[in-house]
């Protein structure tokens, strides 16, 4: 990880129209630190994260179509 934070993204074809998508995010931290960011992604950054989530579908969604022609 480079920074305090990583978000882990991977995708998996199953079939020419479906993909599996999985994202894992990531920060080392214990005690009285991790209940705050526990708190701080759900109330502030996880709205964030799923925009950026809708754009990778959207981005990958169009670079299926343009392998298909």
């Amino acid at each position: 990880m480079a920074g305090s934070r990583a978000i882990i993204g991977s995708y998996t074809p199953i079939d020419p129209n479906l993909s599996a998508v999985f994202f894992w995010r990531c920060r080392r931290v214990q005690g009285w630190q991790r209940n705050a960011w526990r708190f701080l992604y759900r109330n502030r950054l996880e709205a964030r994260h799923w925009v950026v989530l809708e754009q990778d579908r959207v981005m990958l969604e169009s670079m299926a179509q343009r392998q298909l022609g």
